[in-house]
């Protein structure tokens, strides 16, 4: 009385245990989704409200470790445990909300707890209202969720029997690890969606739509971080990735993925990045724009280089910067295999730190690194090109080294190009500053392939998006123009369109090619699609064509 009115939850009766009772929930019940998953977020404990006690752990749920999140990953870059937007679940993630997960601790889930018995019926009372073909969801005194299909027709009585299977045989259960001390059992909640949980479904398909403190949802891991194997107990699987980076249960321990599990630092990334906003917060006042050959080079040929664009105490502090996590072995943490003493740089004439190794955030948002755009002139130059007024400011950026390599060949074969945006734009223009000399070919320098981004925007417009990114995939053409290798000296700066064909040059020099790479977007009004006209978001460009 006085209340809003919630959701219905019709009780049953089950003849078998005729002082128990489980719940039956509609499936077609508009919100009841979205009622179950606040639920389970179990932040004061229990099962959540009506989960309580006849929850399927029959006990107390509770927050992991309290420290952070928690990422779960086979290797650095191999990507992340995830649970995507649509629930489905793969090992593709990077650090974002949806790789990462908050571990609530509960007790053993009954079948785990309890010997195999023989199969149960259950009889169910339909609700009034209820159609045929109507997907049914009940809890069993254990705390088993189950479901089941109205039956059609209905039976006169409104009453059907429905039968629960048994418990895992005790040789599957054999299969799962020692539990005291060294284990626990835990629901992982997604940090990006708060209401989907991982789940082990029949057939062994994993999941990410369970709903907490149910048996699809309880799983075993080490306790603590590090490696370990992530058990489901109810079905007596353990997941593995596949090749695919798609995830299956498995039966063997020994075919088990083990994986890597870290406390992610968010509350410690989410004060970084206030501050690196606060930095970007103030539009230097250092005037400089592109002249109308620039603009025209920029149109005609997909990028134009701006001189002198950043200063030298600028570069050096970059570059100190740079140098410094260099030292502290950064970059070499993140290359497959481990990195640290002992990795190797160079393997088959390829540079493992070209793509695979990753500086920190932290480096990646510091300030020194930051001010080359936001201290510089490169900020107004790009707002020549864009409009003024207009550009986001960067928080981030890419530091791009490119190693020596003796071995390799001074070549640059038509085929080995890429674009940044294939699909659809994420940024308004790829700003590229040279922190070191490049002066000579095959030196590691920014190659480009000029006019190609007419060639990539007629193609993207004639095969649709779908078809163009597919193709280009499948097999690159080969491009009918000489690259160029930028020849720019430290503080030099390259703008260059998002669909400009580009690659990394060859580094058969004795230095490290040195590098930082920005995209900036327009606040409002940029390309939303690769079909959107071409120069769309150039006012700078626009403004020549009259």
């Amino acid at each position: 009385e006085g209340r809003k009115k919630k959701t219905p939850v019709f009780p049953i009766t089950c003849p078998l245990l005729p002082r128990e009772r489980s719940e039956i929930m509609l499936g077609g019940i508009s919100g009841l989704a979205r009622l179950v998953g606040r639920a389970s977020r179990l932040r004061t404990g229990g099962g959540g409200g009506r989960f309580g006690n006849a929850g399927a752990s029959g006990g107390q749920g509770r927050r992991g470790d309290g420290k952070g999140d928690h990422s779960l990953f086979k290797s650095p870059n191999a990507g992340h445990l995830r649970i995507r937007k649509d629930g489905t679940v793969d090992c593709g993630g990077g650090r974002g909300a949806w790789a990462r997960f908050e571990l609530i601790e509960v007790n053993p889930p009954a079948e785990a707890a309890s010997s195999a018995a023989a199969p149960r019926t259950l009889v169910l009372q339909i609700p009034q209202g209820v159609s045929p073909g109507q997907e049914l969801r009940f809890n069993t005194p254990e705390g088993r969720e189950m479901r089941t299909h109205v039956p059609n027709p209905i039976p006169p009585d409104r009453r059907i029997s429905v039968q629960i299977s048994p418990a895992p045989t005790v040789d599957q259960k054999a299969a799962s690890p020692a539990v005291a001390g060294e284990f626990r059992f835990v629901c992982l909640r997604s940090v990006g969606n708060g209401n989907n949980f991982l789940q082990m479904m029949q057939g062994g398909r994993v999941g990410g739509k369970g709903v907490a403190m149910t048996s699809e949802t309880i799983f075993q891991i080490k306790r603590g971080v590090g490696p370990t194997r992530i058990y489901h107990p109810t079905t007596g699987l353990f997941i593995q990735i596949s090749g695919t980076q798609r995830l299956s249960g498995v039966p063997s321990q020994s075919a088990a993925t083990v994986f890597n599990h870290t406390l992610s630092n968010h509350q410690g990334m989410k004060n970084f990045h206030m501050a690196v906003a606060k930095r970007v917060m103030a539009r230097p006042l250092i005037e400089a724009k592109l002249s109308r050959h620039e603009l025209l080079h920029f149109r005609d040929h997909g990028y134009v280089v701006a001189k002198n664009a950043v200063a030298t105490e600028l570069v050096h502090d970059a570059l100190q910067e740079i140098n410094t996590a260099l030292g502290r072995g950064e970059l070499f943490a993140n290359v497959p295999g481990g990195g640290g003493a002992g990795t190797k740089i160079v393997a088959d004439g390829t540079l493992l730190s070209q793509g695979d190794g990753k500086f920190s955030p932290q480096t990646r948002g510091s300030e020194a690194i930051l001010n080359l755009f936001l201290k510089s002139k490169v900020w107004a130059l790009v707002e020549s090109l864009v409009g003024a007024g207009t550009i986001r400011p960067p928080m981030h950026s890419q530091i791009a080294l490119r190693f020596p390599n003796k071995n390799a060949k001074a070549h640059l074969p038509p085929r080995h190009w890429h674009l940044d945006g294939e699909m659809n734009p994420q940024f308004s223009v790829l700003v590229g500053i040279c922190l070191s000399p490049w002066q000579v070919p095959f030196c590691g320098q920014f190659t480009v392939f000029p006019g190609q981004h007419h060639r990539m925007h007629t193609d993207c417009k004639k095969l649709g998006i779908a078809n163009f990114v597919a193709a280009y995939r499948a097999e690159k053409p080969a491009l009918d123009v000489k690259p160029v290798q930028i020849m720019a000296q430290p503080g030099d700066v390259v703008l260059a369109h998002p669909m400009l064909p580009h690659r990394g040059g060859v580094n058969n020099s004795c230095n490290i090619r040195y590098a930082v790479f920005f995209r900036p977007r327009r606040k409002t009004g940029g390309r939303s699609s690769n079909e959107d006209p071409l120069f769309f978001e150039y006012d700078g460009i626009r403004a020549l064509n009259g």
